[in-house]
C-alpha cells in the first residue's frame, strides 16, 4: 500500500535523516537505573570502542578516523536480554552456549542528566520516519540507519539515544556516546556483574525467559 501525501512509507529503511536535524530531546535523570547485558571480559561501565573489527549494528560503529564509543542498555533485564542474546532468535531459534555462556548483566546507575535524541513515539513523527523504518527494521537497512545516529550524535549538548525495543516492544532501549559520558560520576555499575548466565542462578533465569519465548537453548558442556 502506497503512502499518501506526507505520510511516511511503512516498508523499507528510513533512508536518509532530514536536513535540517530537529529531534525532540528527551532527559534521562539522574539515580535512574538500567540494565546492561555484555561479555564479562569487561567492566558495565566500560564503552564498546569499535574498531577494524567491530561488528556494525543498528546504530553503532560510526565515526572517522575513529569510531565513536558507544554502551546501549535495556530498561529491565528482560529488555536488555532481548537486545543481545536473543536479538536475532525468533519462536523456535536455538541459542547455543557460545552465545550466552561469557554474558553478564550489569546495573548501571545514571549519575547525571543526560539528553537524548528520541527515536520513539512523536520524536519518529518529528523526524518524519517511522519504527518500523528506523528502530524496527530487518538488518539489511543498518547501512541507512546508521547515519540517524551519527547524525543524532551531531547534536550539540547531546548524550545518546532512546528508543522503543523491537524485541521487547514495552521498554525503552538506550545507547550512550563515549566521547559525551564516561566521566568519573558519569555512571555507576556498582561493585561489577550482578549474574552470569553461564551457569547458577544467571543460567536458570536464562532458560525460563527462552521458555517463555519459545527459544530452544543448548547448555553448555559440564
Amino acid at each position: 500500500m502506497n503512502a499518501g501525501p506526507g505520510e511516511p512509507a511503512i516498508l523499507g529503511g528510513p533512508g536518509e535523516p532530514p536536513n535540517p536535524f530537529d529531534p525532540i530531546i528527551e532527559p534521562l535523570h539522574p539515580g535512574t537505573v538500567l540494565w546492561r547485558v555484555h561479555d564479562n571480559d569487561y567492566t558495565g561501565d566500560a564503552f564498546h570502542p569499535g574498531g577494524p573489527d567491530a561488528k556494525h549494528s543498528r546504530f553503532s560503529f560510526f565515526g572517522t578516523p575513529k569510531h565513536v564509543p558507544v554502551l546501549y542498555l535495556g530498561k529491565s533485564e528482560e529488555c536488555a536480554i532481548a537486545e543481545t542474546i536473543l536479538h536475532d532468535k525468533v519462536k523456535g531459534s536455538m541459542i547455543d552456549s557460545a552465545d550466552y555462556a561469557d554474558k553478564v548483566l550489569s546495573k548501571v546507575t545514571i549519575g547525571r542528566k543526560l539528553r537524548l535524541v528520541s527515536f520513539r513515539g512523536f520524536g519518529l513523527t518529528r523526524l518524519g520516519t517511522t519504527s518500523g523504518q528506523l528502530t524496527a527494521s530487518p538488518s539489511r537497512y543498518y547501512d541507512q540507519t546508521r547515519p540517524w545516529a551519527e547524525t543524532a550524535h551531531g547534536v550539540d549538548g547531546v548524550h545518546g539515544i532512546i528508543w522503543t525495543s523491537a524485541r521487547f516492544d514495552e521498554q525503552p532501549a538506550y545507547m550512550l556516546f563515549g566521547d559525551r559520558v564516561g566521566n568519573p560520576g558519569d555512571l555507576d555499575a556498582g561493585d561489577g556483574a550482578v549474574k552470569a548466565y553461564g551457569a547458577g542462578d544467571g543460567l536458570d533465569d536464562l532458560i525460563e525467559i527462552c521458555r517463555i519465548v519459545k527459544v530452544r537453548i543448548r547448555l553448555p558442556r559440564v
